[in-house]
Parts: structure tokens; sequence; C-alpha cells
């Protein structure tokens, strides 16, 4: 499991560099993971060991750095990633012949302090050598703007390849019971880019540990941690409880994917491992009740996240271990372990006794180890908000195990299984059980017969609907799941959002090519949340997709008949009372969801031109027409000779009635074609 996360982290570095476009080229890789283990597929590149011109193909023995322009490229990619340039390499101490110790003198310049000496030795690696009185600067380091091992090459047809991205970005600090977590406990890039200080990417790790400004590189990761810690994910858990309150960004509120994927979605974006889901399950419980009423939904999605990726872990291991036998007894074995976990889990006749033992007894340690929380039952019923009262009858010192919530004393206190019994707001949000029976199967993609999903559908209680235990025969297979760089999914989307535009609108295939187009594009977006390109596609697919829909209510109702105005407007202009106030339109949920993924296009980016012009185009369409003028504005204070944003102010002036604006664009306008045409006359390409 541990290299399967490296092989992540791999692909994620690699789209990082990706979006960077400083013009250096990456392969083409996808992962592939079936029955419990991760395929890494790569393009083959022309290069070898011999077109290698920086970094380290030998766990940095050698270091090099023979190419300055593929150096320039990856510190402008640096500095996009705010990752901090080092030293790192192989270290080479002078020697110098044993004399004497001599009285200690003072370094010159004078040190201004007599603590000075002992702040210097302790903040670098350097050591003493022997019969010397100083230490000797450690020689042989190289300024790196990667990670060492990063590898940077001048391929064979003369063009700079990269490739080696798994420890693209900084580790947190490392736990001490965890070996060598520096490799795969690494910050998120969304959370990388918006710290304060540039991160090293060889933090805690042998490269840099006799280098000089390696203490340096280690307290601002602690700081980093401490931070993602004890400052990031509090408030996240504070905006996901208000998000679920009010129905803006919450998990259960998004058609485009299922409740987990949406925090998935939500936490990465925010820069959050899906491994500190303990620590935002805790933050949470801690939450006042009265002031976050839906807390407690919040915690039930985050069980319902973390007993779906363990149990995920947990058929990954199983289905290794049965890999040792022969083919013909692998699929048989196979189903019948995976056909038993299930039964398992959501038995409430024949296996009632072993699913009630396997929930107490199993999961919890589970869970414990894979997200750091405590899911014993007297941990759940002493902090969370609705069951405040601690067990008197047992000391606090000493923590129940998850066998004592069964004891005999009467004692029901809540364990993960009663977590996921109900929603507090069912009737609003479904019942949580549910969602982690598709969570289950959407992580570990099992696939039923179609006679067992229909049973599964036809049921409202998942518990009590497995009257039935589940036999071999109802499990088709587990599918591979593929994970793939974002541009794969980012262009089959694009692709059918532009074909849908060739097609008439009443053709079915254009619902169809836009349906499709919103999943492809969601998926790039998972694998990439802050990509602008993808949430500013993402925007316009939603839009059109309402004015699709309101096209069809139109075309239901006989009697009416818009004017060629009226269709040219979005849906939102038919449901407002006057289009003459930025605030009398009311969006409907869709989009509202396109105007967050726009703003979050702006906040990967303010100063992209064409992600400002997007955005004006959509307010001036839903009468936030004083809105829209400042966006206008802002984007011509970035170039003043945008000519798209100029005719989206020039018709804004109009429709405001701003003559005085209305003259400076269309001189602005007249300006920028005389010239275009001047300089097309002379030759010169332009954009």
């Amino acid at each position: 499991s541990l290299a399967a996360k490296v092989a992540g982290h791999d692909l994620k570095g690699l789209v990082a560099y990706y979006n960077c476009e400083v013009g250096t080229c990456v392969p083409l890789m996808l992962l592939l993971d079936h029955k419990g283990y991760r395929l890494v597929a790569s393009t083959i590149l022309p290069v070898s060991r011999n077109t290698l011109v920086y970094g380290s193909d030998n766990a940095g023995i050698s270091v090099l750095d023979k190419d300055s322009e593929i150096k320039e490229k990856l510190s402008r990619a640096a500095s996009l990633l705010n990752l901090a340039p080092h030293y790192a390499g192989p270290v080479h101490r002078q020697h110098t012949p044993s004399t004497p110790l001599q009285p200690f003198k003072p370094l010159q310049p004078p040190l201004q302090s007599p603590l000075q000496p002992l702040q210097s030795l302790s903040s670098s690696s350097a050591t003493l050598v022997e019969g010397s009185s100083l230490p000797q600067p450690p020689v042989g380091g190289t300024l790196l703007y990667s990670a060492i091992d990063l590898e940077g090459h001048r391929g064979t047809d003369g063009r700079h390849y990269i490739l080696d991205f798994s420890r693209t970005f900084p580790p947190e600090s490392p736990k001490r019971e965890l070996f060598m977590s520096h490799l795969y406990r690494l910050l998120r890039p969304e959370f990388v880019k918006t710290y304060p200080l540039p991160l090293s990417s060889d933090g805690f790790s042998s490269f840099t540990k006799h280098q000089p400004d390696c203490m340096q590189h280690n307290n601002n990761l602690h700081n980093a941690t401490r931070k993602l810690i004890e400052d990031a994910i509090p408030t996240f858990a504070k905006q996901l409880a208000r998000s679920i309150e009010y129905g803006v960004e919450s998990p259960f509120e998004s058609d485009l994917s299922s409740p987990g994927d949406r925090l998935c979605s939500l936490l990465h974006r925010s820069g959050i491992n899906i491994r500190h889901l303990g620590h935002v399950t805790t933050c949470l419980m801690r939450l006042p009740n009265r002031e976050y009423p839906y807390a407690r939904d919040a915690v039930v999605l985050c069980f319902i996240e973390m007993t779906a990726r363990t149990l995920k872990c947990y058929l990954g291991r199983l289905m290794r271990y049965i890999s040792q036998f022969n083919e013909q007894q692998y699929d048989s074995l196979f189903r019948q372990h995976s056909v038993q976990l299930l039964n398992l889990l959501f038995s409430t006749t024949g296996h009632r006794a072993q699913t009630m033992k396997f929930w107490e007894n199993e999961i919890p340690p589970l869970i414990m180890e894979k997200f750091d929380i405590d899911v014993t039952p007297s941990s759940a019923s002493t902090n969370h908000p609705h069951n405040p009262q601690k067990d008197k009858s047992s000391p606090s010192s000493t923590p129940s195990t998850p066998s004592s919530s069964s004891s005999s004393n009467g004692d029901h206190r809540p364990t993960v299984k009663t977590y996921l019994t109900k929603l507090p707001h069912r009737d609003k949000f479904g019942d949580g059980r549910r969602i982690l029976l598709q969570r289950i199967i959407q992580v570990t993609g099992i696939k039923f017969v179609p006679r067992a999903m229909e049973l599964i559908a036809s049921r409202s209680n998942v518990f009590d609907m497995w009257c039935d235990s589940l036999s071999e025969f109802d499990l088709e297979d587990v599918g591979t799941r593929v994970k793939h760089m974002n541009i794969i999914d980012h262009a089959l989307g694009y692709v059918h959002r532009i074909r849908s535009h060739s097609v008439s609108k009443t053709d079915p295939a254009c619902r169809n090519m836009r349906d499709t187009a919103l999943l492809k594009l969601q998926a790039a977006l998972a694998s990439n949340p802050n990509n602008k390109f993808t949430l500013r596609n993402l925007s316009q697919v939603l839009v059109e997709l309402e004015m699709l829909d309101h096209e069809y209510k139109l075309q239901s109702l006989p009697m009416v008949r818009p004017s060629s105005f009226s269709q040219k407007l979005p849906s939102s202009a038919f449901t407002s009372v006057a289009p003459t106030s930025s605030t009398s339109f009311k969006l409907s949920p869709r989009l509202v969801q396109a105007q967050q993924y726009i703003l979050l296009a702006l906040k990967a980016d303010p100063t992209d031109l064409m992600t400002l012009y997007q955005y004006a185009i959509f307010l001036k369409d839903h009468g936030k027409y004083r809105t829209a003028i400042a966006v206008c504005l802002q984007s011509l204070s970035i170039d003043n000779r945008h000519t798209k944003t100029l005719h989206v102010l020039l018709d804004l002036a109009c429709i405001a009635n701003l003559p005085e604006i209305k003259v400076l664009v269309e001189h602005a306008i007249e300006d920028v074609y005389k010239s275009k045409y001047l300089l097309s006359r002379e030759g010169v390409q332009l954009p």
C-alpha cells in the first residue's frame, strides 16, 4: 500500500509540472488498480542515462547540473509551486593534516554575541574535523530547485524532459513510529502553494542532512505541518459544517458526484490530505451543537469515507494474499472472500453475531491505524457533542477497548456502526448506510450481477434488506480502476462540449453530449481541483445545461412562444422580478454552482484574462451589471487592449446607460483595431 501511495505521488507531481507550462516535456502516465495491485504505465521517452543533465538517477551518489536552460525552467516551476531552492547531494569534506588543537579565536568579522558560535554549530550540520579547531563547511552540495531524484534530460530529439516526480512536494513532519514516512506522507500542492514560505522537497532526507540550510528547511516544514493541523484543519471543519447547513458547496448538494467524492474534492481544494480525515472528524466532534447543528452530519460523512477507504485497503490486502494461488483458484477464492466481507458488513440474519463482532473488534483498529483517530466506544461517547456525559463507571485514565460496548451492564455507547445507522437530517440527506454501501462499491470497483443490484436498489434500509446473504454468484467482478492525467478527461469533456454545439438543441444527443462533458470534466477536476481550465469549462457546461433545460420547459408550453430576444437570455432572466437591479436575479442551484467554479478559477489565477472575461459575461447575462463592470476594469488593468473585454464593457455601458464610459470604450476599441490593421500590413503575426 505504501508503494501505491508513492505511485500516486508520482502522478500528482507529473500533473503539477505539466500545469506549470515552463517548456519542459513530461511523459503520459496512468495508474491501474487491479485486485490489490497498482500498475504504473508510462510512455517511452527518447532519453537514456547518457542524456541526464540535471538531478540524480543513483540515489544521490552523483548529482548533475550541466544544463542552465533546464535549470532555469525548473526554477520558474519551483516559483509557481512554491518549492524552495536548496542544497543537496553527496558531501565530501576537506581533509587537513592532524594538528594539535589551538586556542579558540573569533572568526572575522568578529562575532557580535558570545552565543553565536553555539548557534552556528547547532544550525548547521558541519562537524569538527579531527585535529582542527573550526568546523569545515561541506563541499559538493548542488543548488537544486526540485527534489534531488527528479531527473532532467536533454532528449535525443533536443527537447527537455523531466521524470520521476514521486517526491515533487515537501513532506510533513515525520513520525517516529512510521518508517521512512517522509517518502509518502507529503503535503498537498494546494497547501504548499498558499504557504507563506517556499518549502523544500528534500526535507528530512539524507540528501540534505549535511548541507548548511538543512535545519532551516526542516524547521519550515515543522511549522507548515503545525499550521496544517492546528489552523487549516479546524477551519475546514467549521466550513464543512456551515456548508452542509446552508447548502453552499455541500457534499450532499452536488448532482455531479457522490458525497464521498465531493468531500474528497473539498478536502483537496483546502490543501488537506485524506489521511487527515481523523483530525477533521475530531474537530467536528468538538464543535458546539447549538452553533453548528449540522456538525454531526459532517461527522457521519467523514466516518463513511474513513470506513469505505479502510475496507478498500482491507480488501486489497486480502486480494494480494490469495493471489499466491493459481489462476483457477484465485477467481473462486476472490469471490468467496469478497462476498464474505460484504455479508459481515451488512448481514442481519445468519451472520448477525459475526457482523457485530466485525464492526466492534475489527474495523475500529483499522480506522485508528489508517486515520489516527480513536474510534473506541468510550471515545465516541465522550467526544461527541450529542453525548457529552462521561461514563463514570470506568476511570478516565484507562481507555476502554472496542469490545467494551457490549458489556453486560447495559452500556450502549456509540460505535462506528451506530454513527452510520442514521443521519440526523435523514429526511434531507438520506440513509448513511446506503451511502456507505455505494461508496464501498465505488472505491473498490466491486460489480454485482444485475439481479443483486436490483435487490439492493429496491430495499430502503441497507442493513435490514440484507436478509438473504449474498453468494459468490451475486458478484460479477472487481473492475480495474484507472487514474490518469487530468488532460485526458479534460480533453474528452471539452470535445463533447464543442460537439454539442453542432447538434440541434432539440436533439437528445445534445443533452447526452453535455452530460458526458460534465462527467468527464468532473473526473478531471478530481485529479487536479485547482485547474483553472477545467473549472472554467465546468462553469460553461453548467450554464449551457441550464439554458438547455429552460428551452425544454418553454417547448413543453404550447401557448408560449418566446421572442428572439428572450431566447438569448439565460433561465434566471425568466424567474426574475425585473432586470433593473443587480440583485433581482435569483440564480438556480446549477447556476450557483457554475458561479462557484468560475470564482475558484479566478482564485487559482486572478490574472487570467479569459477567466475574467467569462466571469464578466456570466454577470452581465444574469443582471449583475455593476459587478460585471468592476470585473471588466480589473481585466483591463492587466491588459487594456483585450478586445473581448472591451466589447463586454461596451455592452454594459449601453445597458447601464453610461455614455461617458461608452465613448471611451469605443475609442479604445477603434485604436486596438487600427493598431492591429497597421501591424498586419507590415507582416507582423498577431495572436
